[in-house]
């Protein structure tokens, strides 16, 4: 007698060759019945012996796909139905969605080496993929991940593909994007104003252009790429003139990992994560004598650095080139293109040709940037590759919308226990970056059938996330203190509950006090959170304009330390490039408290002493001046500066101005910029170190987590996590969502959860 059973199995189970899997183990126990996709997993109806049943869900869960990640495996026993087979079935709508989607995958090895065989019939197309590799979210319009729901549903399969789709024992049975040269999608050159060129290989045309140092926009997975010999350097220069992108470091673009390592230094970590499937670009150490462009990243000792990750990169990549820009092809402020129409009307001017193909992505998302630290992975930007993955957490929450903050803008949805941060938005700052942000939320929404009765937001009354926020109807809104999310962010990744010592270190934050937070120690816990220190307040002058020019930023936080006797310092590297009567302005206004508002800001502190050392004086991306103050330490360097916390009325102060004196006083004796730049973060480590230890004490919690941007800067985090661990603290950092702004729609959702209870 055969016994029945239907497994409903959930988690990342759809567009990662489970069902193929499921197939060949059936029919090598001789289990009849049928597989298929439904809204909430892989529904398999299988007929056997109990044995073999017992087997066959064992031999499940130790022989999924690689890619595969199952979450629940549920059985229902059925009353015996006498299948003669095993068959994939068609799939099956329904109305619980509980289904977790696979993120885009890059080309695996077994594709790469067909693409490259003479003798293949898909040699040279740049749009192979199978079960295990290719477009998965950037190309789905609904679940379940069947072809008729993705953008593939337009290609109708030739004989051949379509006998590789129905055979067992092909690599692409039951492949969703299964195409070839005969039948899939193409590739189209086009001018600069959009006239397609005929009568040409577009592939071997675009690569004959790269060569001669032209600019081409090419259509990825994704989005578009703007892309040009990395060794060009004129080519390079034109690229940043034409996109006005004066300074911000551009990716590359190479071909493999020993190309690589002709101008980086790449780390065992570091080439496990380029390798990876997920294809993030990865942030190295720079070589010293090379020959890429000195344009590509001015000012810092490393690049962000990307391995192919579709066909038509290698097929572009393998003719000869070390290494390309392939930078995001946006205007500023602006989502990543993803059409072939938005690129003819946002990239004018900037693109000599454009190599489109007639794939289309349905949700345009960037490239990953990660960067090791503490030989972990840190994400600095979560997009391809990683979304839309959700985050595991350690308790259930309600339907909850956390819609982020401004700068790097993500959104999150919870459903269970899962959290679901979206792709990187961006900021947050123009109609186009607020439509994508709006698009996508709605995407979402309806991928994971969430309906949340819950939308938290930052505290900041201008963020147009925060406005989008509250126009919303119908449900609880809970306003979110941007410091206690960075937090929460931490503290739910790391799968923490009880209350621990947070320090969040970043450029801006809205303060419940009204003023701008930037360098807070908290108690904090997802529900509450106190204040128990942070940098003393100074007065910083110009709002925006101190964020763009540090000399603005330097002259508010020296004013603090001499007071009028400012004038006086003319020595100093930001003086000559201020001028007396700049810095003269600057200080009447704060004077006269004009447009200036108290800050506790730490990545202001980083901007200041740049320009105070003479490295940046003005930020033409953000960033700039803290990440090239890093990008300039010497080594090995020990010493720091000696400054104490201070305590006033319960909350412990490190006072800024006992630390700059000293900053000066070194570069006044001489001593070399390198050394002071090192001692600068050296203090800074001993400073934070030393208020955590206080905390300690009046607290008696071990647990600190760190999160906010300047968490990015990789000697900061490491100085500090040894001198935390060498105090025997506990120390949590993020390396499942960004430390930076794009983290904390996560802890925004955590927060608002424990409100609402």
């Amino acid at each position: 007698m055969k016994n029945r059973i239907k497994i409903l199995i959930k988690g990342t189970v759809q567009g990662v060759g489970f069902r193929p899997k499921i197939y060949n183990l059936a029919v090598s126990l001789g289990i009849n019945g049928n597989v298929s996709n439904t809204n909430a997993g892989v529904l398999i109806d299988a007929e056997a012996d109990e044995k073999t049943l017992k087997t066959f869900i064992e031999k499940i869960k130790s022989e999924k796909p690689e890619k595969a990640n199952i979450t629940s495996i549920e059985t229902v026993p059925q009353k015996e139905k006498g299948y003669k087979d095993f068959k994939i079935a068609k799939s099956a709508a329904g109305k619980e969605k509980s289904l977790l989607v696979t993120p885009d995958l890059s080309i695996c090895n077994d594709c790469q080496n067909e693409l490259f065989d003479a003798a293949n019939r898909r040699h040279n197309y740049p749009f192979t993929t199978c079960v295990n590799c290719g477009p998965r979210f950037s190309i789905i319009n609904k679940i379940p991940y069947d072809r008729k729901n993705n953008s593939m549903r337009h290609f109708e399969q030739c004989k051949a593909c379509e006998w590789e789709y129905i055979n067992p024992a092909e690599r692409r049975f039951h492949s969703e994007t299964n195409s070839c040269s005969i039948c899939g999608p193409e590739i189209f050159l086009f001018d600069k104003n959009g006239k397609k060129i005929e009568n040409e290989n577009p592939l071997n045309k675009t690569i004959d252009l790269i060569k001669k140092g032209k600019i081409v926009a090419i259509k990825g997975i994704g989005g578009f790429h703007l892309v040009c010999d990395a060794e060009n350097n004129s080519a390079v220069k034109e690229l940043r003139k034409r996109k006005g992108r004066d300074k911000k470091p551009f990716a590359l673009m190479s071909l493999d990992i020993e190309k690589i390592k002709e101008y980086c230094i790449v780390t065992q970590k570091e080439e496990a994560l380029l390798s990876s499937q997920e294809r993030p670009i990865v942030l190295l150490k720079r070589l010293n004598k090379i020959t890429v462009s000195e344009a590509v990243a001015p000012g810092l000792d490393s690049f962000g650095v990307i391995l192919p990750y579709t066909p038509l990169h290698y097929l572009i990549l393998k003719q000869d080139f070390l290494a390309l820009v392939a930078t995001s092809a946006n205007k500023a402020e602006d989502p990543i293109v993803a059409s072939f129409r938005e690129a003819l009307a946002n990239l004018k001017g900037i693109a000599d040709f454009y190599l489109d193909h007639n794939r289309d992505i349905v949700n345009r998302i960037d490239d990953s940037i990660v960067k090791v630290i503490n030989n972990k992975e840190s994400i600095i930007r979560r997009a391809r590759g990683y979304v839309p993955s959700p985050v595991k957490l350690e308790q259930e929450l309600k339907e909850v919308l956390a819609v982020g903050g401004e700068l790097k803008n993500t959104f999150c949805l919870t459903k269970g226990n899962y959290a679901f941060p979206s792709q990187h938005i961006g900021d947050l700052k123009s109609f186009t970056s607020l439509e994508h942000f709006e698009r996508s939320i709605k995407n979402f929404k309806d991928l994971f059938g969430i309906k949340p009765k819950i939308v938290a937001f930052d505290m900041h009354p201008e963020y147009l996330s925060a406005k989008y926020a509250e126009k919303l109807k119908g449900v609880k809104k809970v306003k979110v203190q941007h410091h206690h999310a960075h937090i929460a962010s931490c503290m739910a990744e790391n799968g923490i509950q009880e209350k621990v010592i947070g320090v969040a270190l970043d450029g801006t934050g809205y303060g419940d006090d009204g003023l701008i937070w930037g360098c807070e120690f908290l108690i904090a816990d997802y529900a509450h959170f106190e204040r128990l220190g942070h940098l003393k307040y100074i007065l910083l002058q110009g709002g925006d304009a101190a964020v763009s020019e540090p000399w603005r930023t330097a002259t508010s936080f020296l004013y603090d330390v001499y007071g009028k006797g400012l004038t006086k310092e003319k020595k100093l590297p930001f003086f000559s490039f201020a001028g007396r009567k700049n810095i003269e302005s600057i200080t009447g206004l704060i004077d006269k408290k004009v447009n200036t508002i108290p800050t506790s800001s730490m990545g202001r502190l980083f901007d200041a002493v740049s320009s105070i050392l003479g490295i940046c004086h003005e930020n033409t991306y953000e960033g700039e001046a803290a990440m090239e103050l890093e990008s300039i330490i010497q080594e090995n360097v020990i010493e720091f500066y000696d400054w104490h916390p201070e305590e006033e009325e319960g909350v412990m102060l490190l006072d800024c101005s006992e630390l700059l004196r000293k900053v000066i006083e070194d570069l006044k004796a001489g001593i070399k910029v390198p050394v002071i730049a090192a001692k600068f973060h050296n203090s800074i480590a001993h400073g934070i170190s030393d208020v955590a230890g206080e905390l300690r004490k009046q607290t008696r919690i071990n647990k600190v987590c760190l999160s906010g941007g300047c968490f990015q800067n990789r000697y900061l985090t490491e100085k500090l996590t040894s001198l935390l661990e060498a105090e025997n603290f506990r120390v949590y950092t993020h390396s499942k969502v960004p430390t930076n702004d794009g983290g904390i729609s996560l802890g925004q959702a955590m927060i608002a959860n424990a409100i609402a209870k």
